[in-house]
């Protein structure tokens, strides 16, 4: 049985961007305008008071909520005594149990490669950053980290900062020692409360799932990267809620380990007005540092690459060629997007399996495997699906 085109598109998720993971990229980026009110804190309580009654397996319910609906939650046994504080509601805490205590990073932490091939340092023009102590290969795995603080999306977003401050305060207080100055370490970029600071300057976006499951979490180790257009570096977050961060391209000794924050697939202009709005810089990386010639045969790619993927992803009698397909490819290739070449290379695959061309289908498809497993993770619904298609190519009938 053969594959359709739009089966395969809606079992991978593919998507015209070509930054976002291919599992989702649900909504904007944490921005701080605060806006509606919550007049009903419950703030009869003495921060320093820590009696809270913890379950058999460490978890605190301090009962302590705003609007009776954002509550805090805490548990300093999580993740070999890296300890947590969540802030959500009382259904999100159900639910992050449930995740949490089947992982194995629950109760054992974080890993990373060990010695780390890489080392904190003043990186010109961006403060502290990590650069690498030896060479690293595609597909080296970095660091897998469990989150350290996770809070509501609506919660950072809507609550006013005075009903903010201090759940999050009691949040910071109720982490172990070690892990609380970890946190407290990370860089801000706003007056006011240091916690809100943080989290709208270092935190990712997580999906805890339902109607009601976007997060954002914090991950201290992982916020010593730098941003860069063209990043080294492929970070996800998988259904643990463990970050993990690998190289993509192959990387030599003293060059920065970077990440991207932005959509890679924006033209400059672009990019730099989202930086700006969101994390108060501008972006001096290589790439937006081109001179203006070359940032415009940047931004005519990217345009071609938009206008060939719309092609690429709405097959059309006769559109699609192999020369066409090879060369959405080259133009990622030109463009160095080596952090996000899990959708070129799906939707490679699938345009050559719908010529008949099995054998680049195939290809294509294995290079989507090892870009998938590199970005998304190797049980992503990217990777099983592009599995699913290689099987369908190379098994024989009968």
């Amino acid at each position: 049985m053969r594959i359709t085109a739009a089966a395969f598109l809606a079992a991978t998720g593919v998507t015209l961007s070509t930054s976002c993971s291919l599992e989702v990229c649900p909504w904007p980026q944490l921005v701080v305008h605060q806006t509606c009110g919550a007049q009903d804190f419950e703030n009869g309580y003495n921060l320093h008071q820590m009696g809270f009654a913890t379950d058999p397996k460490g978890w605190i319910d301090t009962k302590r909520c705003v609007r009776k609906f954002f509550c805090l939650f805490a548990n300093q046994q999580f993740a070999g005594g890296q300890g947590i504080a969540f802030i959500s509601t009382r259904e999100n805490f159900e639910r992050i149990k449930e995740i949490v205590e089947g992982s194995s990073a629950s109760h054992e932490g974080g890993t990373a490669l060990l010695p780390e091939p890489f080392h904190s340092a003043q990186i010109k023009g961006k403060g502290m950053g990590l650069v690498a102590d030896k060479p690293l290969r595609r597909g080296a795995r970095l660091m897998s980290m469990p989150p350290v603080f996770i809070a509501h999306r609506n919660f950072l977003e809507r609550v006013p900062p005075d009903y903010q401050g201090p759940l999050l305060d009691l949040a910071v207080d109720l982490l172990p020692p070690s892990t609380r100055a970890v946190f407290l370490s990370q860089m801000t970029r706003f007056a006011g409360n240091r916690a809100a600071d943080i989290m709208a300057t270092n935190s990712f976006q997580m999906n805890l799932g339902g109607e009601d499951g976007h997060h954002f979490g914090n991950y201290p180790a992982v916020s010593r990267f730098n941003h860069d257009c063209r990043p080294n570096v492929a970070f996800h977050i998988d259904g643990d809620l463990v970050h993990t961060t690998t190289v993509v391209r192959d990387i030599k000794p003293g060059e920065e380990l970077t990440v991207s924050y932005l959509d890679n697939a924006e033209p400059r202009a672009l990019r730099q007005i989202r930086a700006r709005q969101t994390w108060g810089f501008e972006c001096t990386c290589s790439h937006c540092s081109l001179p203006e010639s070359l940032v415009a045969e940047s931004d005519r790619r990217l345009q071609e690459i938009s206008q060939i993927a719309d092609k690429l992803t709405n097959p059309q009698g006769g559109e699609v060629t192999p020369a066409l397909i090879k060369r959405f490819i080259k133009l990622h290739e030109d463009e160095r997007l080596d952090s996000t070449m899990a959708t070129p290379y799906s939707l490679a695959a699938l345009n050559f399996y719908i010529l008949k061309d099995e054998k680049m289908a195939v290809k294509y498809a294995k290079l989507a495997v090892e870009a998938g497993t590199i970005e998304s993770g190797p049980e992503s619904q990217t990777v099983k699906s592009v599995k699913g298609l290689i099987q369908n190519l190379t098994q024989k009938p009968g």
